[in-house]
């Protein structure tokens, strides 16, 4: 296996993380192979946590298409190694300043029996969001003001 790059471990913090915090706490990702993805060429990069870590995943694995800077499929394995949860971006924009973005991003079990679909027309990179908008109460408020 071959050590992942710096800039595509940067990347895969910027989309990808959870509970367990990963990113921070597990050892390097290794990239572990090449593969098509949306008919774009990707690596894959595979990292595992630290051995006797209390994380819920044994492994996590994406697929980062080097050319657009984005990861366009993360797949989340259990304890066991099976897979829990799929990630996999459906449809890509390109923002007026040629940054790719994820348009369409389609979450679903391993079984897919249901998903979540999260679309966006256009996204903002580099947003000043402070903390102290996502406490419930500013939360609701948001959603109150609709």
């Amino acid at each position: 296996m071959v050590q992942a790059t710096q800039p595509a471990i940067l990347l895969l913090h910027g989309m990808f993380g959870g509970a367990d915090d990963w990113r921070l706490r597990w050892p390097a990702p290794t990239i572990t192979g090449n593969e098509k993805v949306a008919g774009r060429d990707c690596q894959i990069i595979e990292t595992r946590p630290p051995t006797n870590s209390v994380a819920s995943s044994s492994a996590i694995k994406v697929w980062v298409a080097p050319d657009i800077a984005l990861p366009l499929r993360m797949e989340k394995s259990g304890k066991a190694g099976e897979l829990v949860k799929r990630f996999r971006v459906d449809r890509l924009l390109q923002q007026e300043d040629g940054t790719w973005s994820a348009a369409q991003l389609i979450v679903e079990p391993a079984d897919a029996s249901r998903q979540t679909v999260l679309q966006g027309a256009r996204a903002e990179r580099g947003l000043d969001i402070p903390a102290a908008d996502f406490t419930p109460a500013k939360l609701k408020e948001s959603l109150l003001n609709r």
